[in-house]
């Protein structure tokens, strides 16, 4: 479960001051706000800091001379404390990225793993390290990280100094991985070039050409639903759900002739011609994948990202 998030100097919001947004208790929290307040930067930090995968995009800082930051503070399901951060700042002429995770042993040791962008775009060798003395700067640093409870602003000058001392080596990658375990999260998202809403599981493929077959390809959530219905979802909750909120009208959605798995195709009211999912209205897609996701008992945090109409081509 994310329990906080604070950022500084993070894409549209400025540096003057760290920013932070507590979520004491489960339950459901919106984001409200005009076109361009910056709900959207919220979840790009969320995404950078939980997502396993590291985008060789980066975020930009909103004044490109000071250093930004976004943390996330997440309980795993088996009670850990998981601290991400997503860290950029200015070295001479050079950019530093680097993605920190911190996560709290049973002895009390805080083991933190880094990873550094190149300047390639990928990411270079994984460090890890661990911090046992509770003395050291270091480690009290680290120790505020990880505590949801802390309120005081982070120092950013810690960030500079942490990863002036992490020096690389040639760990696996797949370690900088094992920190996410068991934490359970999913982020929903709306493409805004092909409408059908993408899930952070998904790396979009466009070598086809074909807008229609593409936009099966994007609709991934759907597309995952009918292959295995009954994988990781309730006693068929989200086909009640979704028929009480599309009535009168009656949808299905179907791999085009049972066999063919390459395109998804829709069928209104049963009796009337099917037709690509591309043609499906904006507002079927969200509630089909809205009642999809929900209907997973797996996610404890689920960030669902839904941009304003004037946002989505039809």
């Amino acid at each position: 479960m994310l329990g906080q998030i604070r950022f500084r100097n993070f894409v549209k919001f400025n540096g003057s001051q760290e920013h932070r947004l507590d979520f004491p208790k489960n339950g459901v929290y919106i984001f409200i706000g005009e076109t361009n307040s910056g709900k959207s930067c919220a979840f790009e930090g969320i995404r950078r800091c939980m997502q396993t995968e590291l985008n060789k995009s980066v975020s930009t800082r909103h004044n490109s001379e000071n250093i930004s930051y976004f943390i996330c503070k997440f309980e795993k399901t088996n009670k850990e404390m998981l601290t991400s951060c997503f860290v950029s700042y200015k070295d001479g002429n050079d950019t530093v990225t680097r993605k920190i995770v911190l996560n709290k042993s049973d002895n009390g040791n805080i083991i933190t793993r880094s990873i550094r962008r190149q300047n390639d775009g990928g990411w270079g060798s994984l460090k890890e390290e661990t911090l046992s003395d509770d003395k050291d700067r270091l480690y009290k640093l680290c120790y505020q990280l990880l505590d949801v409870e802390y309120k005081d602003e982070i120092d950013s000058n810690f960030f500079i100094e942490f990863c002036k001392t992490q020096s690389s080596d040639n760990n696996s990658i797949q370690k900088f991985d094992q920190a996410f375990e068991e934490i359970n999260f999913e982020t929903i998202f709306a493409n805004r070039d092909i409408s059908p809403i993408q899930s952070s599981c998904q790396i979009p493929s466009f070598e086809d050409q074909n807008m229609y077959k593409n936009s099966t390809i994007l609709a991934y959530v759907i597309k995952t639903y009918l292959n295995d219905p009954d994988e990781g979802t309730t006693d068929g909750s989200e086909s009640h759900y979704f028929r009480c909120l599309t009535e009168p009208q009656s949808y299905k959605f179907e791999f085009k002739d049972n066999t063919d798995k390459t395109e998804i195709f829709v069928t209104c009211n049963n009796d009337d011609k099917p037709f690509p999912i591309l043609k499906t209205p904006e507002g079927i897609l969200e509630a089909k994948i809205m009642f999809i996701t929900l209907s997973y008992e797996i996610p404890t945090t689920l960030l669902i990202d839904e941009p304003g109409r004037e946002c989505i081509r039809p």
